[in-house]
């Protein structure tokens, strides 16, 4: 198949898209639903990829026990190919994986660009359940351009807390892109996750862009979110599917750009002298 041919992305528009599957502690058989879906992808004329937390290397607690079990030398060559496949299609690629240093395991969002290159990766920060068991927390702040686009990249459980998005306000980022690996034995958190990403796209004038597992019952979205708050796309879930939608940057509403004025006063220390209260 011949690489993939399109017109480069309008200044502040960008088709994205985002793919959910059933991950495993089988690197082979991530692999080769990930290309699958940089493929499907890339023929629905998607510039940017998202998948899930942990997609190619499966998350420990859930599709593995630890991420002690992991092949390394089977996720280089696992990753060297999905690298290749993106420079192939000319598609950006957040690649939920794990990575190691000589003393730690990350979870981790690896950003490939349509060179190939990785272009930054993202260490888990917020630390849930297990997670600390099993993985380093990182430092990173994971702030990207993609196709002229501002993004930052964020993985599950970090989704909780407006300070992680927060971060991302302070500095204009347009696009957020989340890895989630949000599953149980039920779906009695999956309207509370819709809300919390609804409103962290409201209140930081930004798109959000969220990728989740159906290796169990779904307790978040595979959607696309507007700065308005609004669900412009969805997976059906428990499915495997891909979402795409059109990311389009426009000049803030004058209810955007009032939450903008607060939000950047709030973000300012007082520096206001503080009266004494008389005797």
């Amino acid at each position: 198949m011949a690489k993939t041919q399109g017109r480069e992305p309008q200044a502040g528009m960008l088709r994205v898209a985002a793919f959910q599957f059933k991950g495993s502690a089988r690197i082979a058989e991530n692999q080769e639903a990930i290309i699958h879906g940089m493929r499907t992808a890339a023929s629905r004329k998607a510039k940017l990829l998202a998948l899930q937390e942990c997609a190619l290397t499966g998350y420990a607690g859930v599709e593995i026990a630890s991420p002690l079990e992991i092949d390394r030398d089977l996720l280089r060559q696992a990753t060297a190919e999905i690298a290749k496949e993106a420079k192939r299609l000319g598609l950006y690629v957040s690649l939920g994986t794990t990575v190691f240093d000589k003393e730690s395991a990350y979870n981790a969002l690896r950003l490939l660009g349509p060179t190939g290159r990785t272009l930054g990766i993202y260490h888990k920060r917020a630390m849930y359940d297990q997670d600390g068991k099993h993985y380093t927390p990182g430092t990173r702040h994971g702030i990207h351009t993609i196709a002229g686009i501002k993004a930052g990249l964020r993985i599950c459980f970090e989704f909780r807390f407006p300070e992680y998005f927060r971060e991302l306000f302070a500095k204009r980022v347009q696009l957020a892109v989340m890895g989630f690996n949000m599953v149980g034995q039920t779906a009695a958190k999956l309207e509370l996750a819709r809300s919390l990403l609804r409103a962290r796209a409201a209140e930081n004038n930004l798109w959000i862009l969220t990728a989740n597992s159906i290796s169990a019952v779904q307790n978040g979205p595979t959607c696309l979110v507007a700065p308005d708050g609004q669900i412009v796309a969805e997976a059906p879930a428990g499915n495997e599917a891909l979402i795409t939608g059109t990311v389009t940057l426009c000049k803030p509403t004058p209810l955007q750009q009032r939450i903008r004025e607060i939000a950047d006063s709030l973000a300012k220390p007082n520096k206001r002298p503080i009266k004494k209260s008389k005797e």
